[in-house]
């Protein structure tokens, strides 16, 4: 197989890479719970030709050649290899156990053969053997895979609060937390969330002030449902709720199982904030991507 018939296979395998994304995963650089695998493609790069002993091993560097970046935990790539008699190939993370599968093998002395194949990386490299005699081995990157993270949490600034039903609609700072300057009226707060579509919440973590008097808040992730005359409160998950006697933050992550969808809007609401006696220190919500 002359080399331009080998570039242009390449490129079929790089377009058949790209349409067999997690299928081609390797199992050892599959993602664990939390996680998913993205698949990378590149424009195909060549690798250093490896010319191999019979049951030698070549160990190849790919992180930091042809773009693959550090976080790769695996390589898809498009390889041509001959031999001097009737053989294999094997590819393998560096530092793993031999595979008992080949790659690919041909059935005659100098009989080139190629294929596309998903390879993991050990330490950013990966690992050839042949099995008999001598292998010459081209091989292409034709795209990587990383895994991605599919849980986060968002930090939100208390100071994004709406405060609603004060008569001075004032901010005040109490060790550290967003509290109400207003003596006498009660009023309420909202900090509102804007999600990804699809995606789903799984906790709500808060940290609130309790001031000195017996005053009670209630702190909860409420659900509205869109109307004709504007957002109508659908349902709603209690974060917490208190009054101490004392001067206290008090931290609580609560699980949460709700959908963000194009018909629900969500926020963090907070009521009965009265002086300097309640306020809200900080607030983190988790949720996963969309499915």
């Amino acid at each position: 197989m002359s080399r331009s018939t080998f570039t242009a296979l390449t490129a079929a395998l790089a377009l058949a890479a790209a349409t067999a994304v997690a299928s081609g995963t390797p199992a050892d650089a599959r993602p664990a719970a939390g996680e998913r695998s993205e698949y990378v493609p590149i424009a195909p790069c060549g690798l250093p030709i490896v010319k191999l002993k019979k049951k030698r091993q070549a160990v190849v560097p790919v992180v930091g050649r042809c773009g693959v970046p550090a976080d790769a935990v695996a390589v898809a790539l498009a390889i041509q290899a001959k031999g001097s008699t009737p053989g294999a190939l094997r590819a393998w993370a560096s530092g793993s156990s031999v595979p008992r599968t080949p790659v690919l093998a041909w059935s005659a002395a100098r009989k080139a053969v190629a294929t596309q194949a998903s390879v993991a990386l050990g330490g950013g490299q990966v690992t050839l053997a042949g099995t008999k005699g001598r292998t010459r081995v081209d091989a292409d990157v034709v795209g990587y895979y990383r895994r991605v993270p599919t849980s986060h949490t968002l930090a939100i600034s208390p100071w994004a609060m709406v405060l609603t039903g004060s008569t001075t609609a004032g901010y005040g700072t109490t060790n550290g937390c967003v509290t109400n300057f207003d003596n006498t009226t009660t009023a309420s707060g909202s900090v509102p969330l804007t999600l990804p579509v699809g995606s789903r919440i799984t906790s709500v973590t808060a940290s609130v002030y309790d001031g000195t008097s017996a005053d009670t808040y209630s702190l909860n992730l409420v659900r509205y449902l869109p109307t004709p005359t504007g957002l109508t409160s659908d349902s709603t998950t209690p974060l917490g709720s208190g009054g101490a006697g004392s001067i206290v933050v008090t931290t609580t992550t609560t699980p949460v199982n709700l959908l963000i969808d194009a018909q629900h809007t969500f926020a963090i609401t907070m009521s009965n904030l009265r002086n300097f006696n309640n306020g809200l220190c900080s607030l983190q919500v988790t949720y996963e991507d969309p499915a």
